[in-house]
């Protein structure tokens, strides 16, 4: 991508050659600062609003008496499981300003007006509150395991010497919890910047143009420009990285926010009195927002004739999803969506086995290299990274073949398969493997014997993430795919961009049932906790 963006041509154009010619525009021209800006806007507005969201619902969870407590930690991480992309399907059917389904039922109110509408989603605050939504997850995952873990007798002085519930929150809760608090935030910042589907789908009536649609733009629509794609996703790569080394520092931090000792302390949950059950009800109603009104939205989309505000009026039929669903091109994309998402885990989870064992075991010189690039894409955001691929692929035979997609989907989730493979890791006694060596045991047999039997669970867990995570992604896959190689998020946001918003509903239901077959394995077949193995994972 770098040698790209100084050319002024593509890679292997005989008439192409050295040139800084594009990356003096997207550096110096108002229109890239203008996205740079709007970029950093949409990235900080999200990343302050989910981070403090989930804080105080994992506060509410976690420390209060508010009834429901394990539903309502359920109900808060559920979004992580659906597809972001899809909620901004969902909420453009529920919020546009002319044809939304929400808007539709309030013009039928006695006195309001045909051209009234409550909710408008194609803003800047709409594309901030459908990001908001699904980023809150992250946030809670990486905040709950702090709050649940401090030491209650800190909340309890603060009660003895008069603080309030209000004050004992602001003033020695989230103070403690400050690390959490600030890695959660720098890591939303990170997957804002990266987000390209939500602000594509939802920017289509504001001058809104982040960093990431710019680089599909150039790459995608005519007329085609690699070199600016490029040297603009250089751009994005650069607010990313900072992200990633304040993350970095902020994780680094938290050995001076100690809370966890040697002295024993007994969990105690703080009295809420009258508001005990608000914290229920905030949790309900993010759930509903989340998850049930979106869903329900693609439900009714796909299986009416058109949308109408009364649902009990609607004509209903499963004609439309009956001939999309056994089309040959919903075929092969459904096939080529379940091929990427087995291929793409299996080898994850092969190679983050290979690279934990040789580095928190044999401890070979210089294999903590292997870490250092395993863990490298973590940074690179999914449509700068398919834009890379996309460059460096683009004269082989791999180009616009199913194989280049497993390729990146390997790269962009080995990091979360490394980090859970490695936690599973230094939870297994050394002691175990060293005494199969004494035994006369090679390292193979001690890895398929001793070491692979005890990551089973970490093993699959990685397996099931990463087949959840393939089967979501779009950034990456809308920049790589080619005519036989769509998988089904790139078939949705085909569909939707031609303005076909039942088939694009259709094929995203069909996406999400591929998924819940995923999480429904997981947890019964395969007794995998997936909740506890993203927050070890963190993503």
């Amino acid at each position: 991508m770098l040698v790209t963006a100084f050319r002024n041509g593509e890679l292997g154009d005989p008439g192409s050659s050295f040139s800084t010619s594009m990356m003096q525009k997207v550096y110096t021209t108002a229109t890239f600062r203008h996205a740079l800006l709007d970029t950093f806007k949409l990235a900080v507005s999200v990343s302050i609003l989910a981070t403090a969201i989930g804080a105080v619902l994992a506060w509410l969870v976690n420390r209060t008496d508010a009834p429901l407590a394990k539903w309502m930690g359920l109900f808060v991480i559920a979004p992580l499981f659906a597809s972001p992309f899809l909620g901004a399907v969902a909420w453009q059917i529920l919020g546009s300003p002319n044809v939304g389904l929400i808007n539709e039922a309030v013009r039928l109110l006695p006195g309001v007006s045909g051209s009234y509408h409550l909710v408008n989603i194609n803003t800047l605050p709409g594309i901030i509150f459908v990001q908001t939504v699904y980023y809150i997850p992250y946030s809670y995952l990486f905040i709950v395991g702090s709050i649940t873990n401090m030491d209650p007798g800190l909340e309890e002085a603060s009660a003895i010497n008069g603080g309030g519930i209000f004050r004992t929150a602001t003033r020695v809760t989230f103070p403690i919890i400050r690390p959490a608090v600030l890695s959660a935030l720098f890591f939303i910042f990170i997957l804002s910047a990266d987000e390209f589907a939500i602000p594509d789908i939802l920017r289509p009536d504001i001058k809104f143009n982040p960093l990431s649609v710019v680089v599909y733009q150039f790459a995608q629509s005519f007329p085609i420009n690699l070199p600016g794609s490029a040297a603009a996703g250089t751009m994005l790569l650069i607010l990313t990285v900072l992200g990633m080394i304040l993350y970095s520092r902020a994780t680094r931090a938290s050995n001076r926010f100690v809370t966890v000792t040697a002295r024993g302390f007994r969990q105690r949950r703080i009295s809420l009195g009258p508001w005990r059950w608000l914290g229920t009800i905030v949790c309900c109603f993010y759930l509903l927002i989340a998850i049930i009104l979106p869903y329900a939205s693609l439900l009714y989309s796909a299986f009416t004739r058109y949308l109408t505000p009364n649902i009990l009026k609607a004509h209903y039929t499963a004609s439309q999803v009956q001939s999309l669903v056994t089309s040959s091109p919903v075929l092969s994309a459904m096939k080529n969506t379940v091929i990427v998402a087995v291929i793409a885990p299996t080898i994850c989870g092969l190679l983050a086995l290979c690279i934990g064992y040789t580095t928190r075991r044999l401890r070979y010189r210089g294999s903590s290299i292997l870490t250092a690039l395993g863990t490298l894409p973590v940074a690179v955001p999914g449509i700068v990274f398919g834009t890379g691929m996309l460059l460096f692929y683009i004269h082989t035979p791999l180009y616009g073949t199913i194989s280049v997609i497993v390729i990146a989907f390997i790269a962009l989730y080995l990091p979360q398969a490394l980090r859970v493979t490695e936690t599973g890791l230094s939870q297994i006694d050394p002691a175990l493997e060293e005494s199969s060596a004494v035994c006369g045991a090679s390292i193979g047999q001690t890895l398929l014997r001793i070491t692979g039997p005890l990551l089973r669970p970490s093993l699959l867990s990685v397996w099931i993430l990463v087949f959840i995570y393939a089967t979501r992604e779009i950034s990456a896959a809308v920049m790589l795919y080619g005519p036989d190689s769509t998988v089904l998020s790139v078939m949705t946001f085909s569909y939707l961009a031609t303005g076909n918003t039942q088939n694009a509903a259709i094929i995203g239901l069909l996406q999400t049932l591929i998924m819940i077959v995923g999480i429904v394995v997981a947890r019964f077949v395969l007794r995998v906790r997936l909740t506890s193995q993203v927050q070890k994972g963190g993503v």
